[in-house]
């Protein structure tokens, strides 16, 4: 069921004293974490938005590292109960900006598949400019290690719907996002998650975390590229329920396959 928050779309399933909010990557939108809101069986409530501009969520005259935090942000106050937040490669630099605000619901938080600094081939933004057909058929070969046509056409499908407009403001926000100097301003509970075979955000992005961040555990995910939620969905949710069952007590939960 959809609900709207300040015009920020976003979908919530499950009930339960905490809740997993998650943030989606460039390009894309809430269906990304299909796998979870309906994999994930799980005592908490499960929820994911769609950033400003993607999905129905309204567009903004502007787009930046700030805006897409506020959108976070207003979500986190609905929520109204203990968050962790799991974002996935520009939703990972969301999840990341958003916890240097300190939000006071937020008790952990996920990073999926990005880095500390998201740096984006000149080349890539040049392509998106002048021809979008092609760069969404060249970052199509980037995100997965498997091709799964399903999954591979749907993900196409959602950056070709999104649109030339809204994917190159996505990577320039990536482009320009560098928090180095602030990891160790972040205090709380993080899962650091990354399939073995991402070529877009290698393994080494996800261990310059680990050592930055103080409470940080990362996993890696074998068979699996940028897109580790997708390719491997149910070892992302058994690691992922391993991770939250360590580090907030829950109950056991069962993953569907």
């Amino acid at each position: 069921m959809f609900t709207k928050k300040r015009n920020i779309e976003f979908v919530k399933t499950n009930q339960g004293k905490m809740a997993l909010l998650f943030v989606h990557g460039a390009g894309s939108d809430h269906s990304v974490w299909n796998n979870q809101l309906q994999g994930l069986d799980i005592d908490v409530a499960l929820a994911a938005l769609n950033l400003s501009g993607h999905g129905n969520s309204q567009q903004r005259e502007s787009i930046d590292i700030n805006i897409y935090c506020d959108d976070v942000m207003d979500v986190l106050v609905e929520l109204n109960c203990p968050t962790v937040l799991i974002g996935q490669s520009l939703g990972g630099a969301v999840t990341m900006h958003v916890a240097l605000q300190q939000p006071k619901n937020l008790i952990g938080l996920g990073l999926i598949s990005t880095g500390a600094r998201l740096k984006v081939l000149e080349t890539l933004l040049a392509l998106i400019e002048t021809d979008f057909d092609g760069a969404v058929d060249f970052l199509i070969g980037l995100l997965f290690h498997q091709s799964i046509p399903e999954v591979v056409q749907q993900t196409r499908q959602r950056m070709l719907q999104h649109g030339q407009t809204i994917t190159l403001k996505d990577f320039e926000v990536c482009n320009n996002f560098d928090i180095r100097n602030q990891l160790e301003k972040i205090d709380i509970p993080t899962w650091i998650c990354v399939g073995e075979q991402d070529q877009m955000t290698p393994v080494k992005f996800s261990e310059y975390l680990l050592n930055a961040i103080q409470n940080a555990t990362l996993d890696i995910v074998p068979e699996a590229g940028h897109m580790v939620m997708l390719e491997q969905p149910t070892a992302f949710n058994l690691k992922l329920i391993e991770w939250l069952k360590a580090t907030f007590s829950l109950d056991q939960p069962s993953v569907e396959g």
